[in-house]
């Protein structure tokens, strides 16, 4: 309804471009504000390294206030002059309808989609020749699912890894190269790594460590959050809260999060919010979430509940609850009640012995 502007508020490639919004360590929506610099720039380094043609097809099926679908399936493919065709939700039927009628040859998501993409109900009898190379990234990712795409159906797969607050891409594997596995590939051209230890310390190749990257395309800060901004880029380098390793070739493993942020179908997820939600019902004392593996999403999310002295609760009871104050992708799949939580001298939770807990108490079951 609106009137495009007749000229640029600004061109100046130090100003703000986008700001996307991310949990926070608190588990809160935080705004991270990118420069245009920085989002030209490593739309740029991330196609050195893949590099998309002109006479390439893209298709986004990820949502573009995501700086995935944003810098990636916008970005990316507009300086290389290819065509984008965005789809107004991901839904597998029409995703594959127009993979086949546009002749799509590049794709980029997150593992479960392209999990329901590749179901076997949905693409028999489909025609999917075009496709000559996808990325899959947001999470953890089955190694099943990256063997099933290439050999079965001899699409080339890479792997990428990334956060908002570098504009997003920081490393992707070199397609056609030989993959190792649970790789995401070497740093971007212009992207330095290195791992820090708890005293931020810098360590040798492969001790998991912090991730910590040096470029030009960090973010310019949180917005209205100055000393969160410090924190993170502190020393000139972006501290990225994720544990990993960089072996000897310079490759990354993503392992782990400092934060314990589970990362379900892309999606990021704080176990405080998920608690909040819980701990809100009537019958709830108090609880706890962890992520456990899944194959498909990456994780799942697991609850732990205790109940008020004398209170009843179901799960299906305790989840409904939930689903209405947190979106749908943050939902417990599952939730165990238990007497009591473990918890250190000063009342935080020992979320290594709830993972303990729930692989005994599985254990058991079988």
């Amino acid at each position: 309804a609106h009137s495009p502007l007749a000229q640029a508020v600004s061109a100046d490639p130090e100003e703000p471009s986008v700001m996307i919004y991310s949990s926070g360590t608190t588990g809160k929506p935080k705004g991270i504000l990118l420069r245009q610099r920085g989002v030209t720039e490593n739309a740029h380094m991330t196609n050195l390294v893949l590099r998309y043609q002109a006479s390439d097809i893209s298709m986004s099926m990820l949502p573009l206030f995501s700086s995935f679908g944003f810098c990636w399936d916008f970005m990316m493919v507009a300086q290389a002059g290819a065509r984008t065709l965005i789809l107004p939700k991901f839904d597998p039927p029409a995703a594959i309808e127009n993979i086949e009628r546009h002749r799509v040859t590049v794709l980029a998501g997150v593992p479960t989609m392209f999990a329901r993409l590749f179901d076997t109900e949905n693409i028999k009898g489909r025609d999917f020749s075009s496709l000559r190379l996808m990325d899959v990234g947001g999470g953890p990712v089955s190694d099943r699912l990256k063997l099933d795409l290439k050999n079965v159906y001899k699409i080339e797969i890479v792997e990428s890894y990334g956060l908002t607050e570098i504009s997003p891409v920081a490393s992707v594997q070199v397609p056609f190269d030989e993959h190792k596995v649970g790789a995401c590939g070497q740093p971007l051209p212009g992207v330095e790594v290195k791992v820090l230890g708890p005293d931020d310390e810098e360590l040798p190749p492969n001790p998991p460590g912090e991730f910590c990257f040096h470029c030009s395309t960090f973010m310019i800060g949180y917005w209205n959050k100055p000393e969160l901004s410090a924190q993170a880029l502190r020393g000139g380098w972006l501290h990225s809260g994720d544990i990993g390793i960089v072996d000897e070739d310079g490759e990354l493993f993503v392992r782990d999060r400092l934060k314990d942020m589970i990362i379900s179908s892309g999606y990021n997820i704080y176990p405080k919010e998920v608690e909040n939600a819980l701990s809100e019902h009537q019958a709830v004392q108090s609880a706890a979430v962890i992520g456990v593996p899944d194959e498909i999403r990456g994780e799942l999310v697991h609850a732990f509940v205790v109940l008020k002295p004398g209170a009843q609760a179901d799960a299906q009871n305790l989840i409904a609850h939930c689903a209405t104050i947190i979106g749908k992708h943050k939902l417990p799949r599952d939730i165990s009640f238990v007497s009591e939580l473990p918890l250190t001298a000063s009342g935080k939770i020992q979320r290594f012995a709830l993972r303990e807990l729930l692989a005994k108490s599985t254990k058991t079951a079988t």
